[in-house]
């Protein structure tokens, strides 16, 4: 289970947005990076113990990078960009 099936389990973006009062916007950056930060995902898991498998939800290490306006998630497109910077030198 990932981010975004997490919250779908967890009753959707609105749901969160109104249960967390954080933006649309950040849930959605949740699930586009597949990150959920540890202290919302010990809230979620205490509030909800037996709504999702708790067990099965991988989801990645750390938050995504920010490059300027754009979330960079890709480890592939990442490494061709440090090969390009490489070679600008």
């Amino acid at each position: 289970m990932n981010a975004r099936e997490l919250i779908a389990a967890l009753g959707g973006v609105p749901k969160l947005v109104k249960l967390t009062g954080l933006t649309e916007g950040r849930i959605y950056q949740w699930q586009t990076g597949n990150y959920i930060p540890r202290a919302w995902l010990k809230f979620f898991r205490a509030r909800y113990p037996r709504k999702v498998a708790w067990d099965e939800l991988v989801l990645a290490d750390h938050p995504p990078r920010k490059v300027g306006s754009v979330l960079k998630t890709d480890p592939e497109s990442q490494s061709s960009r440090d090969e390009d910077r490489e070679r600008k030198k």
